[in-house]
């Protein structure tokens, strides 16, 4: 990792892990549902959505990371003929991960223990959570099928990013303001 504080390592995947927001996707489908705001939250039951698409998602993350260090010219998340995503749920397509980590597996047989040390080594710096390890991009989509399951009418994935940029908390990028004033500080 580059050291040097004119550098900003976002500490998500990618910046998309930071407009998917609990307030703002319920104000989203609050605005296609048509309801108030307790029954929006027990019909989208945000949370229990998040959790569970990163629990299915870690192990195929783990996997990705692993396959960037150990086969790195094989193509891994933008990887198109394992979708993972289920088009109706936004959760986990049956077989997906089991298909692609026994295609990995072919290439690499010890490609599991690599899965491991990394999975050991996130665990020790971030814990057991791993929103921030989950691409950004991913995660849309996965709400963004979660949602169309759920609400009324039509939308896009771009009108759902949109309304999540235009509503996000942005305290989540403070980190980043901070690191900018911290340097700007330095060179007066």
């Amino acid at each position: 990792m580059i050291d040097n504080p004119h550098f900003i390592y976002l500490r998500y995947y990618n910046v998309e892990n930071y407009f998917i927001d609990k307030n703002a996707t319920l104000k989203f489908a609050k605005g296609k549902l048509h309801l108030m705001d307790k029954e929006v939250r027990e019909k989208i039951r945000y949370e229990e959505w998040r959790e569970r698409i990163v629990t299915q998602a870690q192990k195929l993350f783990l996997l990705y990371c692993a396959v960037q260090r150990k086969l790195p010219g094989e193509p891994n998340v933008a990887r198109k003929e394992y979708l993972f995503i289920d088009d109706k749920s936004g959760f986990e397509r049956t077989g997906a991960y089991k298909a692609y980590c026994d295609y990995i597996l072919e290439k690499d047989p010890d490609i599991l223990l690599e899965v491991e040390d990394i999975k050991s080594k996130y665990e020790e710096i971030n814990g057991e959570d791993y929103y921030g390890l989950i691409c950004g991009k991913f995660l849309l989509t996965s709400l963004y099928v979660y949602l169309k399951g759920i609400c009324k009418g039509t939308f896009t994935k771009d009108d759902l990013r949109w309304a999540l940029l235009s509503e996000f908390d942005t305290i989540s990028l403070k980190f980043i303001r901070e690191q900018v004033d911290s340097v700007c500080t330095r060179q007066k």
